[in-house]
């Protein structure tokens, strides 16, 4: 036997291992329910904030939770994922569980019912940590890359 060859066979084994490994949890963490079509009829009396993440490889892994005024509205966002949320007349801030820069939070004041507002989730990367930013985006760019998410459920 050549040992040569079999201790090179041991080798690569660890290197597919991490391959493999590395695209299940990707695509474990990405959201799997039905792809966007359209807004859902707003209800009487309030507006819709839509949720959206953009699938992408930085941060998947991670599916921060949603806050409205400190209040747990949705446990987690997955990557490439949306979620419409009925927004009552007020001020309303939203945060993420894996907030930790500062300006992470989005404010809507809904004033006037049947407001659609479209809010991105983005990762960020840090120098030891990452953590979930809001940017609240225009109806075009929120509409365009909503249509790409799939619904969390």
């Amino acid at each position: 036997m050549n040992w040569y060859k079999f201790n090179r066979m041991l080798k690569r084994p660890p290197i597919v291992l991490c391959l493999l490994l590395t695209t299940l949890i990707f695509l474990s963490s990405c959201a799997t329910g039905p792809a966007f079509r359209e807004i859902p009829a707003i209800p009487d009396g309030k507006s819709i904030a839509c949720f959206y993440r953009p699938a992408r490889f930085y941060g998947s892994a991670r599916s921060p939770s949603i806050y409205d005024n400190g209040n747990l509205i949705l446990d987690g966002l997955t990557n490439g994922g949306y979620w419409v949320y009925p927004v009552s007349p007020g001020k309303h801030i939203f945060s993420a569980e894996a907030a930790i820069l500062e300006g992470s939070n989005v404010t809507v004041n809904s004033e006037a019912p049947g407001e659609v507002y479209y809010i991105r989730m983005d990762i960020l990367a840090g120098a030891f940590v990452s953590g979930a930013k809001f940017f609240r985006v225009y109806p075009e760019q929120g509409e365009q890359e909503i249509s790409a998410c799939k619904l969390v459920e």
